[in-house]
């Protein structure tokens, strides 16, 4: 029996437009808790008009191939779509919210499958895989639908070399990289996103004369996980780390865990090393570090700067020039004075209160000399006394995300370093 007329929503209520390869199209308003309705549908020499309209107003298109002759007989405007049509849209829906800003939720309340229904086949389980449809990926990668059809196993190809690079250097093993076809993008567009949040987007130019076009979209996709990747580290990758050293080295886990350390502490410090781009995956080393100075501290913030001074070979063969050298621009006694007179703490926190002024002064300055170094070709570091480097680090990061902080604790003997500029205020 057929749903009861309703009164047809106005043009800008409709929430999508499902396209189908036999040249038609239907316009749908859905309502959370209830079952999406036809606003409008059109054909043949009214379609390009219609599919027109609906992009001026931001209404996202969605092609279904598996639409034929007998969906579009059946769905009639200001009526509810019919049952056969209802896992159809209810996936149209997902594809739509996944490739939102965020994760959103779609409440789909009839679901089943097109014609008849099968046996052992229910509501539930076509729910589960929207559920699936819906899951959030760790790192996803959309492309625009002429890049997705034409270049598809080269990017397949490409980011599967570029996950199995970045969990050497990052040594934190994240799942697949997750790629999708996009059609909201321009043809040759893609984005990435990071736990479904979008963090960087480009355009391939197809008629640059390149080796390889694809380069920029793999080294985009790159730099987004090396900068977002103590997002990609939670609670369960950390144990699986943890258990991996304990395989190997089950004294030093014994040793650590759970008198001493715990999951989410070491998580913590695992988050604030990638977070300043240091690589975790000598975790064996991380821990020793952590347990020779645990008599010292058991702030985790302490601990890191504690790993970071065991790490200071790693740090200077990262930041030293081709000829071996150590650019620093140092921080000035004034600067290190306004940042020590600024630090409270109490017998378990230690915590930064720097008025306003003094904070973009320190921005000011840094700049002013960055700009000196970079005239003449060279990317500094700066470095400044083990009491101040995780605060200064803190000022810094927003403005200057990649710029290293080094603390004097941290150079090993003999490193040469160079002074190219002095932050003074």
């Amino acid at each position: 029996m057929k749903k009861k007329k309703q009164e047809i929503k106005g043009i800008g209520e409709s929430d999508l437009v499902i396209l189908s390869d036999w040249d038609f199209a239907i316009e749908l308003h859905y309502e959370p808790g209830g079952t999406p309705s036809v606003v409008r549908k059109a054909r043949k020499k009214s379609l390009n008009r219609f599919l027109n309209s609906a992009q001026e107003r931001g209404i996202p298109l969605v092609e279904l191939t598996s639409l034929d002759e007998s969906h579009y007989k059946k769905c009639n405007e200001g009526e509810e779509i019919p049952p056969e049509f209802y896992r159809d849209v209810a996936l149209a829906m997902a594809l739509v919210y996944r490739t939102q800003e965020a994760p959103v939720l779609a409440k789909i309340i009839k679901v089943r499958q097109p014609g008849k229904i099968k046996k052992g086949k229910t509501a539930s389980d076509v729910t589960r895989e929207l559920e699936d449809l819906l899951k959030i990926s760790p790192v996803a990668v959309e492309l625009g639908v002429e890049l997705y059809d034409s270049r598809l196993k080269k990017v397949e190809e490409g980011l599967a070399q570029v996950r199995s690079r970045l969990v050497l250097e990052l040594g934190i093993n994240f799942p697949k990289i997750d790629l999708r076809k996009n059609s909201l993008l321009p043809l040759f567009g893609f984005q990435v996103k990071i736990r479904e949040i979008k963090v960087t987007e480009g355009s391939l130019d197809e008629t640059l004369e390149t080796a390889d076009p694809l380069l920029s979209l793999f080294n985009q996709v790159r730099q987004a996980v090396t900068e977002f990747a103590s997002d990609l580290l939670g609670y369960h990758e950390v144990e699986a780390l943890v258990e991996n050293i304990h395989k190997n080295n089950p004294t030093l886990i014994k040793e650590l865990f759970p008198h001493h350390l715990n999951i989410p502490t070491l998580r913590f410090i695992l988050r604030n090393l990638l977070r300043e781009g240091i690589s975790i995956r000598d975790l064996t080393a991380i821990l020793e570090a952590i347990l020779d100075n645990l008599s010292r501290s058991a702030d985790p913030d302490l601990l890191t700067e504690y790993i970071r001074s065991a790490f200071g070979y790693y740090l200077c063969n990262k930041y030293t020039d081709p000829s071996g050298k150590l650019n620093v621009l140092l921080a000035g006694n004034g600067l290190e004075r306004i940042i020590t007179g600024s630090i409270r703490e109490t017998s378990q926190l230690r915590w930064l209160e720097l008025p306003p002024d003094h904070g973009l002064s320190i921005l000011r300055a840094v700049s002013d000399e960055i700009k000196k170094a970079a005239a003449v070709g060279i990317a500094p570091v700066v470095l400044c006394s083990p009491t101040v480097r995780r605060f200064l680090r803190r000022i810094l990061e927003g403005t200057f995300p990649y710029l290293a902080v080094l603390s004097y604790s941290e150079i090993p003997p003999l490193t040469e370093v160079s002074v190219v500029g002095t932050i003074n205020l």
